[in-house]
């Protein structure tokens, strides 16, 4: 977003980098940033924001014709200092991204006071070329980053996901559903499906999932958390938020002992949720069955009927919960 943006002109400095570099976009001011992101953030400076525009610019990478391999995808944003007077308390500081097929590292820096507009500019830059270094396993800790913040009495935190589970096509590209279960390699039909963001999981899910049990339409079913990296309200979760979520969902051993796993999906819509799991019964809470024939997420009325009419057809049932109250809705 304009902190770090040495590092374009750093890249093209020396021949060759056609080889390696596909394009660079600063994405500047705040519609800019919108437009480049599809969705509105929360806070423009601020960590997942660099981690979605690093996401972003990952898919753009492949977009191009590279090897999902060997695409990299590198999201910077920064409040860095400005000229004139400042508000009192403004923190100077950079959330950097590297996002790899395989991998994904995030550091968030604080600039010391003192330092000039150009320091931290090419801090940040800097720090860009160290993480790529991480990112291709060139450099296999981030002490090398440690010791240059404890030089220069700044600080930062660094955290780095792997994909061990095989979720990048789902988080990243456009593999539709991953199921995360010891039991089953596909979703069976008619099977519980509880949509949700878990984050974090609570008492209420196991609440939920523990009184669907008793309901007819899930007798000798088993019921599935569902994930979604996409939203029709929020950005999209990246890798960070999914194994951050599966992780705190398996250490539960309450809410895991009584589901049969976990689906990831890119289905943001819940007639695409329907078709791509086998015609479930959806546990939903009663916000989000009002959303569901709210009009207004959808682009008219034939949309409207024909996707409701057609999950009607097929049997797509939903059991509302308010509470610990269930309402069985066909």
């Amino acid at each position: 977003t304009g902190g770090g943006s040495l590092a374009i002109p750093a890249l093209l400095a020396y021949g060759g980098s056609s080889s390696i570099f596909l394009e660079a976009v600063v994405p500047y001011e705040g519609k800019a940033l919108v437009e480049f992101l599809g969705v509105e953030p929360e806070k423009f400076c601020s960590d997942k924001t660099a981690r979605l525009m690093a996401v972003k610019s990952f898919q753009r990478a492949v977009a191009l014709g590279t090897d999902k391999t060997k695409a990299i995808g590198v999201g910077v944003s920064a409040s860095l200092a400005k000229k004139g007077k400042e508000r009192d308390g403004r923190v100077h500081e950079a959330f950097l991204t590297i996002q790899s097929y395989k991998s994904a590292i995030s550091v968030h820096i604080t600039f010391p006071k003192g330092f000039t507009r150009l320091q931290e500019e090419w801090g940040t830059a800097t720090l860009v070329f160290t993480l790529l270094g991480h990112i291709l396993d060139i450099v296999d800790d981030h002490r090398d980053i440690e010791e240059v913040m404890k030089l220069a009495k700044g600080k930062f935190q660094y955290k780095r996901v792997d994909d061990n589970l095989g979720l990048a096509d789902v988080i990243l590209l456009d593999e539709k559903m991953k199921v995360l279960s010891g039991g089953f390699d596909e979703v069976p039909t008619k099977s519980g499906i509880f949509p949700g963001s878990f984050n974090p999981p609570h008492a209420g899910h196991l609440r939920v999932i523990k009184s669907a049990k008793q309901e007819k339409e899930l007798e000798d079913k088993p019921i599935f958390l569902e994930l979604s990296v996409e939203n029709v309200d929020k950005p999209s979760l990246d890798m960070f938020d999914v194994y951050d979520r599966i992780e705190v969902i398996q250490r539960d051993e309450g809410l895991s002992g009584e589901i049969a796993g976990v689906v990831v999906t890119r289905a943001k819509r819940f007639y695409d949720k329907s078709l791509l799991l086998s015609l479930p019964t959806f546990l939903v809470g009663a916000d989000t069955a009002n959303r569901i024939v709210d009009r207004k997420y959808y682009d008219d009325d034939l949309h409207y009927y024909g996707e409701l009419g057609t999950m009607r057809l097929y049997g797509v049932k939903f059991l509302v919960f308010e509470g610990l109250n269930v309402a069985s809705s066909d």
